[in-house]
C-alpha cells in the first residue's frame, strides 16, 4: 500500500536512515536486547532470464514496537520491480511501501503518531509483504535482493527510547543466481540409507545458490547368511523343511526340503481262509505310515461242508415242502423245495339219473390256484359244462345240462392241476320206471310164512303135551 503523504514522508525518512547510520554503528551494550528480525524467504534461488521472482519479506520475531522501518535494495540491471502483494500481510492497512530505482522502503505504522501515548504496538510475525520481480532478459551470473534493517529504525513502546539502541533488529540476503551461475557441487547428502534388501538414495546441491544437481541410488548391500533352522522334522512319508536368516535383518533368505527317513517294517501274519470268512497272504507294512512293503492277498473262503439235508416242511398236494442243508462248520444253511404231492380226490359223487335234485360234486386236496381243467374220459370238458371254486382244495361240480347230456354208464372224472390229477369214477342210471311196489307182496309173503310156522309149532307143542 503506498502512502499518498510521500513528501513528508521521504523527509522524515531520510531524517531516519540518518539517525539509523549512526545508531546502527554502536555496540549493543545492554543484555535486555529485544529482538526484530526480518527475512526474504530463503539464502539463495535459482532463476532464468524474464523470470517472475517473488520474495516474501517477513517478520521472524518481534518484541512489538509502534514503528519500524527496513530498506530492500537490488541490482536494478538484473532485476525490475513489479509489485506489491499484501494478502497474507499480519499488517495489512499499517504498511507504507515507497519504491525508486534500485530500493524499496517499507514500514510498519505511522511515524507521526508512533512517538505519541497509546501508539498502537505491531508485535505480530509471519509475512510482511511479497515483492515480485522480473528477471533481465539477458542472461547474467547472480544478484541480491538485501534486506536491510537497523534498531536505528526502531521505535520502542511507550518512547522510553526515541530510538533505543537495546533493539535487536536484523536483516536477510536472498541471493538470485542466474543461467550464467557456475555451479560448485557439494558434499554428497545422504537421504536414504540402503539396507539389505532396500536401496537407498542421495543427492548433492550447488554450495552457492543450493541449485539440486545431482541424484543417486545406493546400492541394496545384499543379505548376509545365518544359521538354518528346521522348521518340521521329516517322517517316512513327509519331507521335513528348514531356512535361513540373514544375520543382519533376520529375514528368511532361503527354504530348503529335508528328506522323507525311511520307512520301518512289521511283519502281517497269514490268516487261513474258512467257509465264512477270506482269508490273508503273509505281508509286511510300515508301522509309522501303514506304507505296505508286502501286500497280502486274500485267500478266498473254502466252500461248505452240508449235511444231507432235513425235511423241515412236509409237501402236501396244496404246497410245496422245504428241505434245509446246513454246513457241519458254521450256522450257514439253504433250502430246496420238495415238490407237491400227487392230489387225491377227497370227496366224489358216485351216481347220477335225471330225477335227482343234487348234482355231482367232486374235490381234491390240490391248491384252487393250481387248478388246470377237467377231463371226462380222458377228454378235457369245456369250463361252461362244470363250476369250479376253492373249498379246502379244488371243487367241481357238473352242471345239470351237462348231466342230463350223458348217456346211461359209467365215466372216469378227473380233476387236474399243477401238481397232478385226482381221479374217480360215476355212474349214469336209467330213470326208474313206475310200477305197484314188490315189497307189498314180499311182506304178505313172509307173514303167512310167520302165521304157517307159529301153527306149526303149536300143533308140534299140542301133541306133545297130549303124548305126555
Amino acid at each position: 500500500m503506498k502512502s499518498k503523504k510521500f513528501g513528508l514522508f521521504l523527509f522524515i525518512v531520510q531524517i531516519v536512515v540518518c539517525l539509523s547510520l549512526v545508531v546502527s554503528a554502536s555496540a549493543l551494550e545492554s543484555t535486555d536486547s529485544i529482538d526484530v528480525s526480518y527475512s526474504a524467504g530463503a539464502e539463495s534461488l535459482a532463476v532464468g532470464t524474464d523470470e517472475t521472482v517473488t520474495v516474501e519479506i517477513s517478520i521472524d520475531k518481534n518484541a512489538g514496537f509502534t514503528f519500524s522501518m527496513i530498506v530492500v535494495t537490488y541490482d536494478a540491471e538484473k532485476l525490475t520491480f513489479d509489485k506489491d502483494v499484501y494478502e497474507d500481510s499480519v499488517f495489512a492497512g499499517s504498511i507504507f511501501l515507497n519504491a525508486s530505482k534500485g530500493s524499496i522502503m517499507i514500514s510498519v505504522g505511522d511515524l507521526s503518531e508512533a512517538v505519541k501515548d497509546g501508539a498502537p504496538v505491531y508485535d505480530k510475525t509471519g509475512s510482511l509483504v511479497k515483492l515480485v520481480f522480473n528477471t533481465a532478459e539477458t542472461e547474467f551470473d547472480s544478484t541480491t535482493i538485501s534486506v536491510v534493517a537497523s534498531s536505528g529504525n526502531t521505535i520502542h513502546p511507550g518512547m522510553e527510547d526515541l530510538f533505543s539502541d537495546r533493539y535487536n533488529v536484523t536483516g536477510d540476503t536472498l541471493t538470485l543466481y542466474g543461467p550464467l551461475h557456475q555451479h560448485t557441487a557439494g558434499e554428497w547428502v545422504i537421504d536414504a540409507e540402503s539396507d539389505c534388501v532396500n536401496k537407498g538414495s542421495k543427492h548433492n546441491n550447488c554450495v552457492d545458490c543450493g541449485e539440486l544437481l545431482n541424484t543417486e541410488e545406493i546400492a541394496a548391500k545384499g543379505h548376509t547368511p545365518g544359521e538354518w533352522t528346521e522348521d518340521k522334522a521329516p517322517s517316512c512319508t513327509e519331507e521335513g523343511s528348514k531356512h535361513q536368516v540373514c544375520a543382519v535383518c533376520t529375514e528368511t533368505i532361503a527354504t530348503e526340503t529335508i528328506e522323507k527317513s525311511a520307512h520301518g517294517t512289521v511283519v502281517d501274519a497269514a490268516v487261513a481262509a474258512t467257509c465264512t470268512a477270506t482269508g490273508l497272504t503273509e505281508g509286511s507294512h510300515c508301522p509309522d505310515c501303514n506304507f505296505v512293503h508286502v501286500a497280502q492277498d486274500v485267500v478266498e473262503k473254502i466252500d461248505h461242508t452240508y449235511n444231507e439235508g432235513v425235511v423241515t416242511t412236509a409237501p402236501t398236494a396244496a404246497t410245496e415242502g422245504v428241505k434245509t442243508f446246513t454246513c457241519t462248520a458254521c450256522p450257514e444253511s439253504y433250502t430246496e423245495k420238495i415238490a407237491k404231492l400227487a392230489p387225491t380226490m377227497v370227496e366224489a359223487g358216485d351216481k347220477w339219473n335225471k330225477t335227482m335234485e343234487t348234482l355231482l360234486v367232486f374235490r381234491t386236496d390240490a391248491a384252487f390256484a393250481d387248478f388246470t381243467e377237467v377231463r371226462i374220459n380222458g377228454t378235457v370238458l369245456a369250463a361252461e359244462n362244470y363250476t369250479v371254486t376253492d373249498a379246502s382244495g379244488i371243487k367241481v361240480e357238473l352242471k345239470r345240462e351237462y348231466l342230463e347230456t350223458l348217456e346211461i354208464g359209467e365215466y372216469k372224472i378227473e380233476v387236474a392241476s399243477a401238481s397232478g390229477a385226482a381221479s374217480a369214477n360215476f355212474q349214469i342210471e336209467e330213470v326208474p320206471v313206475d310200477e305197484p311196489a314188490p315189497s307189498l307182496l314180499w311182506l304178505w309173503i313172509v307173514i303167512a310164512v310167520v302165521v304157517v310156522a307159529g301153527a306149526g309149532v303149536a300143533v308140534f307143542f299140542v301133541i306133545k303135551k297130549k303124548k305126555a
